[in-house]
């Protein structure tokens, strides 16, 4: 599901330049077999669909292999 709503955290790009948040949503992720409920902050503008972020990654990631 998709909240709208004032930005409630303050959000800044590698380039120091705060992001304009538009809202949150909250998806399926699938890495391998395992699915995990997570919430994002959905950011106008981004190169990427999708960043994880720190915490999830050392939450649910052990190792990050590049194709």
């Amino acid at each position: 599901y998709r909240v709208l709503g004032e930005p409630t955290l303050n959000i800044v790009g590698a380039g120091g330049r705060r992001l304009r948040q538009k809202g949150t949503v909250t998806m399926i992720v699938e890495i391998g077999r395992l699915k995990i409920k997570s919430f994002f902050i959905v950011i106008e503008g981004l190169a990427a669909d999708c960043i994880l972020g720190c915490l999830f990654i050392n939450n649910h990631v052990t190792a990050i292999l590049p194709k």
